[in-house]
């Protein structure tokens, strides 16, 4: 087993121009649906925009689903601190081998996320649930919230809509 960590370079599969890494969360087709348990400890009232960007991964046309979780049962872990001057807002780490994700941890850093705008913000937190999801980044050109350092997409774009039907189909 290793930890993936996203926010370096890694293995990517770029079949029909879909961007992810070779983990994969255990998924069935028939079911349609990628139902994640998620301990939430991202504080609401620093981070008020963090409901709305799970709400909006939960409402894209994807089988993306983050559910409750909590300490005792839980896949996707996001938790935000003061990290120091790390030189990242958003980190996540993906864990398990080629083809089966086991766990993720979302980390936002209040160091520089304090100080972002609410879009910014929102831009980093749905960027790295879309890391969760074992998505990577876009490449530039594409209109996607995965673009690492590009904060005009906030929001679930159609690229990674795409990312998630071709990793995920329905």
């Amino acid at each position: 087993m290793f930890n993936l960590v996203f926010w370096a370079a890694g293995p990517l599969s770029r079949t029909a121009d879909a961007h992810y890494f070779c983990q994969v969360w255990p998924y069935s087709q028939q079911i349609g649906v990628l139902s994640l348990k998620h301990w939430n400890q991202v504080s609401a009232s620093t981070y008020p925009e963090f409901g709305d960007a799970i709400y909006n991964w939960n409402t894209s046309p994807t089988a993306a689903y983050f559910q409750y979780g909590d300490q005792y049962n839980w896949q996707v872990h996001s938790v935000n601190t003061d990290y120091g001057n790390t030189g990242w807002a958003g980190y996540t780490v993906v864990h398990g081998s080629c083809g089966s994700a086991t766990d993720a941890s979302v980390l936002l850093n209040d160091y520089f996320l304090v100080g972002y705008s609410y879009y910014a913000r929102r831009h980093v937190e749905a960027h790295e649930l879309g890391h969760a999801l074992t998505l990577d980044h876009a490449p530039s050109g594409y209109a996607s919230v995965m673009l690492a350092s590009d904060y005009t997409y906030w929001a679930v774009a159609q690229h990674d809509i795409d990312d998630m039907n071709a990793r995920y189909p329905r």
